[in-house]
């Protein structure tokens, strides 16, 4: 068994007496097997004291397998102690080839993992492919991540082939998102390609109260064509929280 694998296994194991004896006989901290570092291998498998170590033996903090770095699957596995680490030691929060660390943990609704690289000023609108850590939280219902996001300004309005965080949340009757995004501001008077992103809103009190004073909505109103002056109002009875309207084109 080559030396080089047999450090691995010892990392994956958790090994920490093996893997410093390994490392102080000799073994490069930096080597790749089918480029998996020492240390994205334990930022993955979470242990902390081999990751200090291994830090502490110059490994390359940024080193990436096809755009993953220990940074980032240390945020999609949900180890905040390591994240931490990492982030303590310089490790960039920025630094993907798609997702981000921010993106994946706003995906996998990790609270403090998010709040440390906010914290640490990760790109709060970076986006992959279009779609923001906003829309990454929506898509995956996390309440408590898009307050977080939302509350540090978070833009709402980005669009992800048309889609905002909004539209992605009266889509799936995630009705608490769509509060929160309506509170920080997001327009649902946008459109995606051509169709209303704005929707008939049911019965929700709160909603409704929300639609009618948010900003965006009266300027709207005050600008619509005279032919829709006379239509009732916009926020009718449905199915539900929300009864969509993705047919209805914009007059």
């Amino acid at each position: 068994m080559n030396q080089k694998k047999n450090l691995l296994e010892l990392i994956i194991d958790g090994d920490l007496k093996s893997v410093k004896l390994e490392i102080e006989n000799g073994a490069d901290p930096n080597f790749t097997n089918k480029n998996w570092s020492p240390l994205l291998v334990a930022s993955q498998k979470g242990n902390l004291e081999i990751v200090k170590f291994l830090l502490s033996k110059n490994a390359d903090i940024n080193h990436q397998n096809n755009g993953v770095t220990a940074l980032y699957i240390a945020c999609q596995e949900g180890h905040t102690d390591i994240v931490r680490e990492l982030i303590a030691n310089k490790a960039d929060v920025n630094l993907n080839s798609g997702v981000s660390p921010l993106l994946i943990a706003s995906q996998e609704g990790h609270l403090e993992i998010v709040r440390l690289l906010l914290d640490a000023n990760a790109n709060i609108n970076i986006v992959d492919s279009g779609a923001s850590a906003l829309h990454f939280a929506t898509s995956n219902n996390q309440i408590e991540i898009v307050k977080e996001l939302s509350e540090k300004k978070a833009n709402p309005d980005i669009q992800d082939r048309g889609d905002t965080p909004l539209i992605l949340a009266v889509d799936n009757d995630f009705e608490e998102i769509a509060k929160i995004l309506i509170k920080a501001g997001a327009s649902f008077t946008l459109k995606n390609h051509g169709i209303l992103c704005k929707r008939d809103y049911a019965t929700d009190p709160e909603l409704i109260q929300l639609m009618e004073s948010n900003p965006k909505t009266r300027k709207k109103t005050k600008n619509s064509k005279k032919s829709d002056t006379n239509k009732k109002t916009r926020l009718k009875k449905g199915k539900g929280l929300f009864r969509a309207c993705t047919s209805s084109k914009q007059n």
